[in-house]
């Protein structure tokens, strides 16, 4: 939930993940584009079972396309394929991807597709590439956490997708914390200078190293999820980074909020802590 004024833009926000409606998310977005940061609007919608629950999985997501329109927000749409149908009718799935794909391009917005459990990787990828194909553009999560990450991201930069490089939420080929930060760490090396990428993390160690090393500004963004390092989020956006927050939404936020919260966990276990 959140309380805003809309003549002072002065927002409190009370749920720290995510919020309940679009309403509430557009607020929050409006005022972190007037920090210069970009978001990311999620409806939070997976695991759709049939027809009928895509066909309304479906219509919210063009709802949230029409109201970053209306408002002339700087924002993207970021969905899941299981949000369509991935797990029931790939076939149909794909198909209103590429809708939804042309949806966003009448009103000028690009979709961003989270990658799901590893037994769906290839799926989505060529989910994606088909997108691509099809003269759109797509921004695809890739995980660290997979041993077959830097194959698939020349794939997906060969074919024109641009890639968000993430940690990785589900269940990966590791789960040590260094290895991941070390692929994080040289993934980003080998992509420094040449394509546009996302670099979601909030370890303070590899955002600092990625600001040493970054010739230009132009080809980097920094990705930040909502209730995670306000602090630099504005520091970086106020340096002139290119920074963007991912905004979810929705009535039923457990999956998601269960994902932040192993997260945090695993971060205390090690002693670490996140970029404040």
């Amino acid at each position: 939930m959140i309380l805003s004024s809309w003549h002072h833009a002065v927002l409190v926000q009370t749920d720290r993940w995510a919020f309940n409606t679009l309403e509430d998310a557009l607020a929050h977005a409006k005022m972190r584009n007037s920090q210069a940061i970009r978001v990311v609007l999620d409806p939070m919608i997976e695991d759709v079972a049939d027809v009928g629950q895509l066909e309304a999985s479906y219509q919210e997501h063009v709802r949230c396309l029409n109201v970053i329109r209306a408002n002339g927000l700087y924002a993207s749409l970021a969905l899941k394929l299981s949000a369509l149908g991935m797990n029931f009718d790939e076939g149909l799935c794909r198909e209103r991807l590429i809708a939804l794909a042309d949806e966003g391009l009448k009103r000028s917005i690009q979709l961003e597709i989270d990658m799901e459990g590893k037994k769906w990787v290839d799926f989505t990828i060529d989910s994606v590439i088909a997108v691509a194909d099809e003269g759109y553009r797509a921004t695809l999560a890739v995980q660290a956490y997979l041993d077959r990450t830097p194959k698939d991201i020349a794939k997906l930069v060969k074919e024109g997708v641009t890639v968000r490089l993430v940690k990785g939420a589900y269940l990966g080929d590791t789960n040590d914390f260094d290895e991941i930060q070390r692929r994080m760490i040289s993934i980003s090396d080998g992509l420094l200078g040449k394509k546009r990428f996302c670099i979601g993390t909030h370890d303070p160690v590899i955002i600092e190293r990625l600001q040493s090393k970054a010739q230009s500004k132009k080809y980097l963004e920094f990705g930040f999820l909502m209730g995670l390092s306000d602090t630099t989020k504005y520091r970086l956006s106020t340096g002139e980074w290119n920074v963007v927050e991912y905004v979810p939404y929705g009535s039923d936020s457990s999956a998601y909020v269960k994902r932040r919260e192993i997260y945090l966990k695993r971060l205390k276990e090690l002693g670490k802590d996140p970029a404040p």
